[in-house]
């Protein structure tokens, strides 16, 4: 177990600096912010000044080798734009994402697995036929025109939810179904393909033969043995769905990670962009490792040392 931790602890670490370098380097080549933070007629004189104050005339690896240096401290540096500190803004907006996307990834796993479940025990039924159509509806959505569309109907027409803010439970509905919905989708498709290879073995035909209720067939036999794509499946998801909530929390002016993700770049404030992409993927590294520790509770029979990374 040990070895397993520290190995996927390295395979974390590298992760996360090649993620520093990539958006470092992106955020490099868009230009220099301190054009955009002067008035348009300011001089050239003062965009060089300012450039020499912010320290973006210094070498590229001497800016990244301070950055890479305070981030493992914990220090981002300040805001360029709302001039805080950019961790402290982006760990302020991280709760407000971590609960549209947890309720969003509940949302689906309430809905998509019993449905996967169905579609497969029903193959080639009716149930089975409406399962993929609507998945495959679900797959082929935008989620910027279902967003749109759910606040026209619940809205705008029926007065029933509200189009934006946090706080009630309210406010959560539309922009959590607007989020699941794609996951819905992959996640149905993907608990019917592994229902139907597990519900072809011969364990469960052996379990039959014996007699037992064909729920407990299903869920005890199947259901469970089929959980371990499931659940490295929800453990990518989400993660993606932090660092993916961006259209939904921009529709639904939800006041999350995302959202001021989309400000910083606009606004080209590198260090508040440095620090959202920082910390998001620490999360994620954090719930992919999670995930891994996972497998051994699910599978008695899977054991750390055959784990393949």
């Amino acid at each position: 177990m040990t070895t397993f931790l520290i190995r996927r602890l390295l395979q974390a670490i590298v992760v996360i600096f090649g993620v520093s370098v990539i958006v470092f380097l992106a955020l490099f080549a868009t230009g220099n912010p301190a054009r955009l933070m002067l008035p348009p007629e300011a001089t050239q004189q003062e965009v060089d000044e300012l450039t020499h104050q912010l320290g973006f005339d210094r070498p590229i690896y001497l800016q990244y080798a301070s950055f890479i240096s305070n981030a493992v401290r914990g220090d981002f540096g300040n805001s360029l734009w709302y001039h805080e500190p950019a961790g402290a803004l982006v760990l302020e907006r991280l709760p407000a994402t971590v609960e549209l996307a947890f309720s969003g990834l509940l949302l689906a796993v309430v809905c998509a697995v019993p449905l996967g479940v169905l579609a497969a025990v029903r193959r080639g039924r009716w149930v089975d036929t409406v399962t993929q159509f609507l998945v495959t509806i679900g797959q082929s959505v935008p989620i910027f025109w279902l967003g749109l569309v759910l606040i026209l109907v619940f809205s705008v027409n029926l007065h029933l939810l509200p189009t934006s803010g946090r706080g009630t439970w309210q406010q959560l509905v539309l922009p959590a179904v607007t989020l699941a919905a794609y996951s819905i989708a992959r996640l149905t498709r993907l608990t019917r393909s592994g229902m139907l290879e597990v519900l072809g073995q011969d364990y469960i035909r052996t379990a039959r033969a014996k007699g037992l209720p064909e729920r407990a067939v299903i869920y005890r036999h199947g259901l469970r043995n089929a959980l371990i794509p499931l659940i490295t499946y929800l453990g990518l998801e989400f993660g993606g769905l932090l660092g993916g909530a961006v259209v939904t929390e921009v529709i639904f002016s939800w006041p999350g990670v995302g959202r001021l993700a989309v400000d910083a770049i606009f606004n080209r404030d590198f260090p508040l962009v440095q620090a959202v992409v920082f910390l998001v993927a620490i999360t994620f590294v954090v719930i992919n490792l999670i995930v891994d520790l996972l497998y051994p509770i699910i599978d008695p029979r899977i054991r750390f040392g055959v784990i393949k990374s």
